[in-house]
Order: structure tokens, then C-alpha cells, then sequence
């Protein structure tokens, strides 16, 4: 049984700690955690996915699943954005983010991926004339603003690509440049804001050093924190990478986001 305790919060008693989702499958994400027996329920479709919903309990949690001093009491999905910077969609790179994205969902969060090589995204002008407190923060008008949007209502973001000379594609470092008009002017949305990210990075060599500073600087400059970066060699042509460790490797890293 639950109440409605307003508009846009419902609170179930679940056993005595609170637990909050902020996605479209709550009945999913619950019984997950506790038991397809423990709870049963259906919310009203006039609710949105986005509004904040409460469980707090009184049944017994079944073993195997969640509890209380797993996350203290408190579990929140996260806003993950993916940057896939591969230009093959079924490349090595899109395996990665793949078992990523799986092992984030399994968790509860939701992800949303840009395939970078599929949008129209030019190269930064250096005007200087971006404001971040615009709905379109940068002057150019491209698929930039399908991106901008997500970033700022995210809490990690994933950069993924094939290793090209040393570094990161063109398509992602273009992309990664233009996030530059989210610092700009009042609004400030790019640094800081506790937000966290993870590289992903497939390559036929193995030689990652270069990239991995430059993803340390990046970040250090950002005032993001660093989940987890993973590296995968020795893959060159598309599905070299099946069975690799990598790929558990990526869920893994995947699934213990909180």
C-alpha cells in the first residue's frame, strides 16, 4: 500500500530506509533490489519519469539484494551522457560502450549516448562569445545543441573513442572543445557541479599514456572526478574485441556507478 504524499512524491513502507529513483521503470528498480515478491505496484501514467519518488520499507529484504548499508540508506539514479567519438557504430570502441551502458542500466541509472560521427558538429571558432546561461550556448548552430542539454542536467559523463595518434578522435575532441561555451559567460555549468566521468578507449596498440594525461588534466581542469578508465589493445577490426576482459571490465565499471 502506498500514499500519496504530494504531487509528485509517493512513499511506500518498505523497511524502515529510504530509497529514491529517478526512472521510468521504479517498478523494475525495486523489485530488483528487494525481491519480486516484496513489492507490488503501479504508478499513474499521468506522473513524469523525471519526478522523485520515495520507497520506505517493511518487509524483510530477500538475500542477494540491497541493503541498507550497501549505499546508507539512499539510492538516486544517475544522468549519465556517453560521447562515443568511434566513427563505426559496431567497432570496438561501441562494444565498450555497450557493456558500459548495460552495466550502468543494471544499476538503475539512465544513459543517454551521442554517436558523435553520425551528428553534424563543426570545430570551435574561438569567438569567445559563448553564455552558458542561453538554452544554446554557443554561437554556431549544430548538433551541439542536442548534446549541451544533456550535459548540463548530467551527472557523469563517459568519454569513449578509438585511440588515434596518441589521443582521443577528432569527432569526440571536437565535441569535448565545444563543451567550452557551457563555461562561458554567468551560468558557469561546465566545471565542477560534483560531477564525475570515465574514459572508454579501444586501440590495435597499446601505448595509452599520452591520452590517459590528457584525460587527467582535462578532468583536473573540469574539478571532475575520475570513475575508472579502460583500455583495451590488441583490437584492430570490428568484433576483435569479443571476449576480452575488457568488455566485463566496462560493465563492471558500469554497474558499481552509485
Amino acid at each position: 500500500p502506498f500514499r500519496r504524499t504530494s504531487p509528485k512524491v509517493l512513499s511506500w513502507a518498505v523497511n524502515g530506509f529510504a530509497v529514491y529513483d529517478i526512472s521510468e521503470n521504479i517498478c523494475g528498480h525495486a523489485k530488483k533490489y528487494y525481491g519480486s515478491e516484496t513489492i507490488r505496484f503501479t504508478l499513474p501514467e499521468s506522473l513524469s519519469c523525471m519526478a522523485v519518488y520515495s520507497f520506505v520499507a517493511t518487509d524483510t529484504i530477500h538475500a542477494g539484494t540491497m541493503k541498507p548499508a550497501d549505499t546508507g540508506g539512499i539510492f538516486m539514479g544517475k544522468k549519465i551522457v556517453i560521447l562515443n567519438g568511434s566513427p563505426r557504430k559496431k567497432g570496438n570502441t561501441s562494444m565498450l560502450v555497450k557493456a558500459f551502458r548495460e552495466g550502468a542500466e543494471s544499476s538503475g541509472h539512465t544513459a543517454a549516448e551521442f554517436f558523435l560521427d553520425g551528428l553534424d558538429i563543426h570545430g570551435c571558432k574561438g569567438c569567445g562569445c559563448g553564455h552558458s546561461d542561453r538554452e544554446c550556448p554557443c554561437v554556431q548552430k549544430d548538433d551541439m545543441s542536442k548534446i549541451y542539454p544533456a550535459v548540463k542536467e548530467c551527472d557523469v559523463v563517459v568519454l569513449a573513442s578509438p585511440l588515434y595518434y596518441w589521443n582521443m578522435s577528432g569527432q569526440l575532441r571536437t565535441a569535448v572543445d565545444r563543451l567550452y561555451a557551457l563555461e562561458e559567460g554567468s551560468g558557469g555549468l561546465l566545471r565542477g557541479h560534483d560531477r564525475s566521468s570515465v574514459l572508454l578507449m579501444a586501440a590495435a596498440g597499446r601505448d595509452f599514456e599520452d591520452v590517459s594525461l590528457y584525460y587527467d588534466h582535462l578532468l583536473g581542469h573540469l574539478q571532475w572526478r575520475n570513475l575508472g578508465k579502460v583500455f583495451c589493445s590488441g583490437v584492430m577490426n570490428v568484433g576483435d574485441i569479443e571476449g576480452k576482459p575488457e568488455l566485463s571490465e566496462a560493465y563492471e565499471l558500469g554497474k558499481s556507478i552509485h
